[in-house]
């Protein structure tokens, strides 16, 4: 809450601060009719009467002057005008405000059909009379010399009714132009060949056209155009026929029908070199509009009218349409600019003392000029000759000790604009240009309003405000130049500008120099942007200084709620409230407000202690109990001693201790670290509080223990009572003061002293005012640098102090590049202490401590961790550097070096492959088979580094029984070559036989490579017994231990390749095979013969015979009663019968 009355106490004095001294709400206010244009313009003046506002309505013509006590205005001027002069266009008072000129530069004055504009002023005296009426640029109506000649068709297409219509059209035409303007005629008629009825010179001797065109007869015949219009200027439009040279040319076509020529000799370029103005009638409908535009000037739209039918009054009122042009001044005078015609003489004014000077804009066809005014004489005394420039938009006169000095804007020269500053001659002779300022962005219309002011109130100028409103930048709208006017010359010194956001403002519409508003003997400026906040406008304050204007602004004032166009005019130079003070009167469209300025103060404020310091060291002698007095002093003076009323303020006074802290090593008497009290003044004093500041000397520490069995954290506290303070940085008092609102009208200046901050040191070193401390700093376990991507490395460094304590400790870590910090932390220390490191662009970390003290003995252990680059090309070692430092005056440093070395990392694996020789048998020993053994080695971490590696592939030469391997080479790819070594080359890291066959091979980039060992195994011995051998090869891979670190370790640098070898003993079997092959001889015999016993090597046929000898003997030896039988046997097949037999058999 007390934080939050603070915050709202600097918010008040911040509110004040922007506001000035300008009252923002309106003393009084003015308003005129609704649509009108009061308050266009509004000036301060000094009556009989009192002091009044002018007020400027254009609208309506008139000048007001404002009451400021009965808030009434009456007209002064204009009341009972009825014509339109915009009266109060211009409104302008001297520097005394005691006379005044208002000025309408539009009044219009009707010459025939051409309208002329004329300036009309009025000077005004203190009694608010007019004392003198002017008419500045006067100029008389101006006949425009026209040569007008007549062309009419008289082809075959014409008859006598439209001869006759044509003859009264000009004779019309000629009567009521002869007298009132300055216009002369000619006539000629065309067909196959042109006719002069009458030239210039026969008008000139006799000016009744009915004289003229007594003669005039219907020629018939073709409408050669073309040669028409080339007789004109040929033998019309020339000083023979009475054409006069300064006057315009004119030619009037009547036609009925299209054209039967052509123009082969350039006659309508001719016409145009010769400015001769051509325009056509068309009669009827026997043509088309586009063939009559090839005949006239350009735009043809405004050169070309028809008419249907023939008549006499239409024609002429036809014609009527084209008079104004025909007639019109703009180029009457070939090469001679119109001075006066466009007059708008007063549209700007200034007075000095006894010269008056307006502004004529429109003077020379927009050029503009300048008119010095003096008693019965008019004198233009410069004439800008850059057309379109409208020099005297604005004019201002400067005095200074060399003389009068006019100063006049020309806002659209070169569309860039343009200041001119002038020097009036003493002896009388007339004035001289003697410096010109240009505008810098094109359309800016620079010049477009000028303002002098007095600075210093000495009575000379010394400042010129030319703005420029129309200047667009960085979405702001409108600038003003500050130049410096010294020894008649101007010299830059600043610009103004508004608020961001307003690209439409056009700040600068109004520039007014205004009085002193804060007593500082310097005068204020106001500067306009009425078109700001979508048009309800603002008021901008910029304060003066010494060297000009302070370019940002002190106040800014907005429009009052409804009202807009709030700026359009800017005066304050008076007292209208009768305070001593001046006030501020603004215009806006039908509205104008009075502004009150506040009388000023300063204020100074201050704060000391007694003692001046705390004995910290002196502490424990008085139980930790110290007592300071602080005193609290306010000053105030008046700035703006000329306000007549007395000065009566309150001010409240803030003070706080040890903001921005989460506690305070002080408090006041009542233990708060905030308190606050009021200063009461009655005119200029100086003011003293006491107040009792004590020294709190318990430090809380914390601890905080989580619970398995809870699911919240438990906190403890414990207080120790210590006299030394970690903290032994002064004690910093903050002292603010705000004024009370209490309906004064006194304001504080935003230039006061409003807020101080003192310290109150801490004394530390036992009386000395210097403590000596000894930092020592040393660095633990360093480790190797691991080129590791995204990986950290960890700094431990120890922090120890063998003197005095050191104030303001901090260390410095230098670390080259390719390292850059993380995080920090402290692991141990001899009492509780945070760290903050923070890197700066030159690779250095500043590392600090909280508390930023380390006394006597004291230790702090921290790590630092820094991320590694590893992108980056690194040397084999680098350099750390640690440096202890201390903000004591006579301190000693303590740097510490150390070497880290740079490895890169490495993930060698080697490994068999499944494709090499696992298994061979021997069964004889003059046998020989081919064994190879696969090997792949891969680096799965590829660095910036090549990584260089020595691969030794060993093999055995010499095997049990007798077996040999004769492996003579190793090949492997990447077109890298392996050696043989002797097995001393090896060393005892490796661990291999004498018997060995050595290979080294030299890698430059190891990735991925294979390594092949072949050669043929065979037998040197014979062998009776069954035996198995292994065989092996070993691969080793060693690399550079000082620049690489291996990520797997030595395990996976090795590998080997096993094959089994079997020696197989066969039997003897020669014996079985010959006993096997006579036994079978025997059996094979022993059967044959009993096959050969039983018959079976006999024929078929030497079996039927027997059968048939023994059936044959049969019936000898056989019984009776036997034969049937063997008759039916003789019944059954033969083949059973045969085999039956065979079987007795």
């Amino acid at each position: 809450m007390r934080h939050l009355l603070l915050g709202l106490s600097l918010l008040q004095v911040l509110y004040v601060c922007l506001g000035y001294n300008l009252a923002t709400s309106a003393e009084k206010e003015f308003s005129g009719q609704s649509g009108r244009q009061f308050g266009y313009r509004v000036r301060q003046f000094n009556t009989t009467q009192g002091r009044r506002i002018l007020v400027g309505d254009p609208g309506s013509g008139q000048i007001y002057s404002c009451n400021v006590d009965s808030e009434s205005c009456d007209v002064i001027v204009g009341a009972n005008k009825t014509d339109a002069t915009k009266l109060g266009l211009t409104l302008e008072v001297d520097p005394s405000c005691s006379k005044s000129i208002v000025c309408g530069p539009d009044k219009p004055k009707d010459c025939g059909d051409i309208p002329y504009t004329n300036g009309e002023c009025y000077t005004i005296d203190s009694n608010l009379s007019i004392s003198e009426e002017l008419k500045p640029g006067h100029q008389d109506c101006q006949k425009a010399e026209v040569d007008l000649c007549f062309m009419v068709d008289g082809s075959s297409s014409m008859g006598d009714k439209e001869v006759n219509i044509v003859k009264e059209f000009m004779k019309n035409v000629i009567n009521s132009l002869k007298d009132e303007t300055d216009v002369h005629f000619a006539a000629i008629q065309y067909s196959t060949k042109p006719k002069t009825e009458f030239s210039f010179a026969d008008f000139q001797k006799n000016r009744n056209p009915g004289t003229l065109l007594a003669n005039y007869k219907l020629l018939t015949g073709f409408t050669n155009t073309y040669k028409a219009i080339q007789f004109t200027l040929d033998h019309i439009f020339t000083n023979r026929s009475g054409s006069r040279p300064s006057a315009k040319k004119v030619l009037v076509m009547l036609t009925d029908g299209e054209t039967t020529d052509s123009d082969t000799n350039n006659t309508i370029q001719t016409a145009n070199t010769n400015k001769l103005s051509r325009y056509i009638i068309g009669l009827g409908q026997n043509f088309k509009i586009e063939d009559l535009k090839a005949f006239v000037s350009h735009p043809t739209n405004e050169y070309v009218r028809t008419l249907a039918k023939f008549d006499a009054q239409q024609l002429t009122t036809l014609f009527e349409e084209l008079q104004r042009k025909i007639l019109s001044i703009e180029g009457a005078a070939q090469g001679v600019k119109f001075k006066r015609e466009f007059s708008s003489a007063g549209l700007s004014a200034a007075l000095l003392q006894n010269t008056v000077v307006l502004g004529d804009p429109g003077g020379y066809e927009w050029s503009g000029r300048l008119l010095k005014l003096e008693p019965s004489v008019e004198e233009p005394f410069i004439n800008n000759q850059e057309d379109f420039g409208y020099l005297g938009y604005s004019v201002k006169l400067l005095e200074a000790p060399e003389g009068v000095f006019c100063i006049a804007g020309a806002p659209r020269y070169q569309y860039y604009g343009q200041v001119i500053l002038l020097e009036d001659y003493v002896n009388g002779t007339g004035w001289n240009e003697i410096d010109r300022v240009h505008g810098k962005q094109l359309g800016s219309y620079f010049g477009a309003e000028i303002a002098v002011s007095d600075l210093n109130q000495d009575g000379y100028s010394d400042l010129v405000l030319i703005s420029a409103p129309h200047y667009q930048e960085e979405r702001r709208g409108g600038r003003v130049y500050v130049y410096s006017f010294t020894n008649g010359s101007l010299q830059s010194s600043g610009i103004l500008v508004g608020d961001l956001g307003h690209p439409f403002a056009q700040f600068g519409a109004a520039v007014s120099a205004m009085g002193d508003l804060d007593g500082d003997g310097l005068c204020e400026v106001a500067v306009g942007a009425p078109y700001e906040t979508e048009g309800r406008g603002a008021v901008y304050i910029f304060k003066g200084w010494n060297s000009g204007v302070q370019k940002t602004y002190i106040q800014r004032l907005v429009a009052p709620p409804g009202k807009m166009g709030f700026g359009l005019s800017i005066h304050g130079v008076l007292d209208m409230t009768n305070d001593g003070l001046i006030d501020l009167a603004i215009g806006s469209w039908d509205n104008v407000t009075l502004h009150r300025s506040k009388p000023l103060f300063n204020v100074t404020v201050n704060m000391t202690f007694d003692p001046p310091e705390i004995p910290t060291y002196q502490l424990e002698r008085t139980n930790c109990e110290s007592k300071v007095t602080l005193k609290a002093c306010v000053h105030l003076k008046r700035l703006t001693p000329q306000y007549t009323r007395p000065l009566r303020v309150s001010l409240q006074c803030n003070l706080s201790l040890e903001l921005g802290r989460a506690f305070s090593r002080v408090s006041f008497k009542s233990r708060e670290r905030e308190i606050s009290t009021t200063f009461n003044f009655k005119g200029d004093d100086w003011q003293c509080q006491n107040f009792t500041l004590l020294l709190t000397v318990s430090f809380f520490h914390f601890r905080a223990m989580a619970s398995r069995c809870l699911s919240h954290i438990s906190f403890s506290y414990f207080s120790l009572q210590d006299c030394s303070h970690d903290d032994i940085s002064p004690v910093e008092v903050l002292m603010n003061v705000s004024q009370i609102e209490d309906g004064s009208q006194w304001l504080v200046s935003q230039f006061s002293n409003l807020k101080t901050v003192a310290q109150l040191p801490l004394q530390i070193c036992g009386g000395s005012d210097v403590c000596t401390p000894n930092l020592i700093v040393r660095f633990h376990s360093v480790s190797s640098l691991i080129v590791r991507n995204a990986d950290l490395y960890s700094l431990h460094l120890e922090l120890q102090n063998m003197g005095e304590i050191g104030l303001g400790v901090s260390l410095n870590i230098t670390y080259p590049l390719g390292l850059s910090y993380r995080k920090s932390n402290v692991t141990e220390a001899s009492r509780r202490n945070l760290l903050s490191c923070k890197e700066s662009e030159a690779r250095n970390l500043i590392c600090k401590f909280s508390p930023s003290s380390v006394r006597h003995k004291e230790w702090i252990k921290i790590q630092v961790m820094l991320d590694i680059n590893a992108s980056m090309s690194w040397p084999s070692q680098i350099q750390i550097e640690a440096t202890a430092m201390s903000d004591n005056q006579e301190n000693k440093t303590m740097i510490s070096n150390t070497t880290v070395q740079v490895l890169y990392p490495i993930n060698i694996i080697t490994k068999s492959l499944d494709y090499s020789t696992k298994y061979v048998n021997f069964s004889a020993h003059d046998q020989s088979i081919n064994v190879t053994h696969h090997y792949q080695i891969q680096n799965l971490q590829l660095g910036n580094v090549p990584t260089q590696v020595t691969i030794v592939v060993m093999t055995p030469e010499q095997l049990p029984n007798g077996l040999k391997w004769d492996s003579k080479s190793v090949s492997m790819g990447q077109d890298v070559f392996c050696g043989p070594k002797t097995p001393n080359w090896m060393t005892s890291e490796v661990p291999h036989s004498s018997s060995d066959m050595i290979f080294v091979c030299e890698v430059e980039n190891l990735t991925s490579i294979s390594i092949s060992i072949i050669g043929k195994l065979f037998v040197a011995e014979s062998w009776k017994v069954p035996t198995t051998v292994s065989m092996n090869s070993s691969l080793v891979v060693q690399y550079n231990m000082n620049l690489f670190h291996s990520e797997t370790g030595e395990t996976f640098h090795k590998s080997q390749i096993i094959t089994l070898v079997e020696l197989v003993v066969l039997p003897n079997n020669l014996p079985y095979i010959i006993g096997s092959s006579v036994g079978g001889v025997v059996l094979l015999l022993v059967i044959c013969v009993i096959l050969y016993k039983v018959g079976f090597f006999k024929s078929y046929k030497e079996r039927m015979q027997e059968e048939m000898q023994w059936q044959e003997e049969m019936p000898q030896k056989c019984p009776e009663g036997t034969q049937d039988t063997t008759a039916e046997a003789e019944d059954e097949p033969d083949e059973p019968l045969t085999l039956q037999t065979a079987a007795q058999d």
